[in-house]
């Protein structure tokens, strides 16, 4: 994987969990979809990171 595709990749990540968090504080869809969307994103960042810094590490 490219250096590039890499960050552009932690990008979109944070931009998809900045989305679920303003669709939490927007209020809609009852809260619940939001909170799951929000926490789903959060993981996927928390993973993505860990994998990154291991894919630095082996470098």
């Amino acid at each position: 994987m490219k250096k590039g595709s890499i960050y552009t990749l932690r990008i979109i990540l944070f931009g998809w969990m900045m989305f679920g968090l303003g669709l939490l504080s927007s209020g809609h869809f009852g809260g619940k979809l939001a909170i799951g969307f929000t926490l789903a994103s959060v993981a996927l960042l928390i993973g993505y990171d860990t994998a990154f810094d291991k894919y630095l590490k082996g470098r």
